[in-house]
């Protein structure tokens, strides 16, 4: 039946969309350098085609990426010929250029554009990852943890000094923890990280955007002894001088992204070599079609991507992709990033890896009872 698609007729449109707002708790709230998270909102998308094939997309989302999706860019997609995504992709983008080029719309773009890419995969008959090249199955993965705990300071590096001995056990080689609120504390977090996994496994920071330009330097000549992969967003995202200046002082790489929309956005940031890392998140970026430009972007010109979050979409895009080497992971028990709670067969990273689930489309399931019990919209 994946050949009917290359005879013809209108059976590879969108029929409809279904789009839910879900509010999913965390079961004890965690904290980063910026505010304590309690709970996840997810916009999720459901597009069915004229053939009865069903693509599933999401993303981190409110009531304003809701109503986009709903409201807005729904009436656009209808219709359209799934197979066509740069086309449909154009169209919502065009559409909402004057107040929608970046965030909310965006974020409800790349929901819709996931959904239609694994309705491609689908009628194709293969993973995403092998219709996007195939380039290999499995790709490492890091722990992202070592939040903040509501501890004191001593209790608090133990918390840390666990965390990564629970990284060492599992059998990871990377391990990346949050810095952001006090750099004195947070260099002793580093520190108590490094003294517990050794020089044989990778460290990354993240501080979230807190830090101004001169504590981002001051920090970062601190961590240099550290041996650090990375430092993560230390200022605004907004802020391209100060990430420009930092990644030029510091013999650490910066990486920065996440929060970045559309290949015209990251190309500013190479242009002035704001970070040697780019961490583009397929659910803000505007979808599959524009990962692609931005990872084709980076090889062209030798920098790393490293995807942000959600290892269950960035998985297909690693192994599709020969320079993406590690992307990030929470552990289903993390509870941080819990999207796996409406999935019923989310992939386990073993050993340090994750090895891409083989059936076509996105390979996972949507439990749509979980939908109807976290649904806060419509």
């Amino acid at each position: 039946m994946y050949f009917d698609y290359f005879l013809g007729g209108d059976f590879m449109k969108v029929k409809s969309i279904e789009n839910s707002l879900i509010s999913i708790p965390l079961s004890k709230p965690k904290r980063i350098s910026t505010r304590s998270i309690a709970s996840r909102e997810y916009l999720i998308t459901k597009i069915t085609t004229d053939n009865g094939f069903v693509g599933w997309g999401f993303t981190f989302g409110t009531m304003t990426e809701y109503a986009g999706a709903e409201y807005v860019l729904k009436e656009l997609v209808i219709g359209q010929d799934v197979f066509c995504t740069e086309k449909i992709w154009d169209i919502m983008y065009k559409a909402t250029v004057r107040w929608g080029r970046r965030g909310a719309i965006l974020r409800a773009m790349s929901a819709i554009d996931i959904a239609l890419w694994d309705i491609k995969a689908q009628m194709t008959g293969v993973p995403l990852y092998k219709l996007l090249g195939g380039y290999k199955n499995k790709v490492k993965v890091y722990k992202s943890s070592g939040y903040y705990s509501d501890l004191k300071a001593e209790a608090d590096l133990d918390y840390i000094q666990q965390d990564c001995f629970e990284a060492l056990k599992e059998g990871f080689t990377a391990y990346k923890l949050r810095v952001g609120l006090d750099p004195l504390h947070d260099i002793k977090r580093v520190e108590t990280a490094r003294k517990t996994l050794g020089y044989n496994i990778d460290i990354f920071v993240d501080a979230n955007n807190a830090w101004d330009t001169w504590t981002s330097l001051k920090f970062g000549k601190l961590l240099e002894k550290y041996d650090i992969g990375w430092f993560e967003e230390p200022v605004s995202p907004d802020d391209i001088a100060s990430l420009s200046r930092i990644s030029r002082e510091l013999s650490i790489p910066i990486a920065v992204g996440e929060l970045e929309s559309t290949h015209w956005a990251f190309q500013s940031i190479i242009d002035s070599k704001a970070a040697k890392i780019l961490q583009p998140d397929v659910t803000v970026i505007g979808g599959v079609t524009e990962f692609l430009k931005v990872a084709h972007q980076a090889l062209a010109q030798g920098i790393t991507v490293v995807p942000h979050a959600y290892s269950e979409l960035h998985i297909h895009l690693a192994c599709a992709l020969p320079q993406i080497d590690i992307i990030e992971y929470f552990e289903p028990n993390s509870d941080i990033v819990n999207i796996n709670k409406i999935l019923t067969n989310s992939s386990i990273a073993e050993n340090g890896y994750l090895i891409c689930a083989d059936e076509p489309g996105l390979g996972f399931k949507v439990d749509e009872n979980k939908i109807d019990f976290y649904k806060i919209a419509p």
